[in-house]
């Protein structure tokens, strides 16, 4: 197996640890929780007071913020689902050898 490849098993492996601790589960509610106040406009300080452009800032800014953290959320589980996939099938193809070995 060469550098690269077990650079990124190990990060996944990493992954899928961090993602099976019930703190995950606690700290991803915290964040969508997070992301869904940013989402609402009824949030947004002195809403009436701010200018047309202040607003249009003010949602953007929020809409990059949301979009960043949930991106960042898709790459912590897709690399812990990426592990899984890559650990299943290095199995099946270990059997796979051992069936033809065994033939």
């Amino acid at each position: 197996m060469d550098k690269e490849t077990k650079k990124t098993l190990s990060e996944g492996e990493s992954l899928k640890i961090l993602t099976s601790a019930p703190q995950w589960r606690i700290a991803k509610k915290k964040l969508f929780q997070m992301c869904h106040q940013l989402d609402k406009i009824t949030s947004i300080v002195d809403l009436d007071k701010m200018s047309d452009e202040d607003l249009a800032k003010e949602v953007r800014q929020r809409y990059n913020t949301v979009t960043i953290q949930l991106d960042w959320l898709g790459v912590i589980e897709t690399g812990k689902d990426q592990f899984d996939q890559y650990t299943k099938s290095a199995e099946e193809s270990e059997m796979e050898g051992l069936i033809k070995d065994y033939d």
